[in-house]
């Protein structure tokens, strides 16, 4: 805590947290906390379907590399070369 004197008076300056960590919460801070924590919901749903979509697209694209790659193998066996 820090303290200044000003014409013979102490005041009590507090830190942030501890100022408003006593006062409720105003209706317009609880909209504006609420829309805040809906867009960092739905930028965690974003960055999920992006991760699930990219993992998805490696495995369709390695399976498909496989895939041909047997394919291509398998003919050559089958026509002796």
């Amino acid at each position: 805590m820090v303290s200044r004197q000003d014409d013979n008076e102490i005041e009590v300056i507090q830190p942030f947290s501890q100022r408003n960590s006593e006062r409720p919460l105003s209706d317009s801070e609880i909209r504006e906390l609420r829309v805040l924590m809906e867009a960092d919901r739905r930028l965690k749903w974003l960055w999920k379907s992006i991760r699930v979509t990219a993992i998805w697209i490696a495995a369709v694209a390695g399976t498909v590399s496989i895939g041909w790659d047997m394919l291509i193998k398998l003919a050559l066996h089958l026509t002796g070369n």
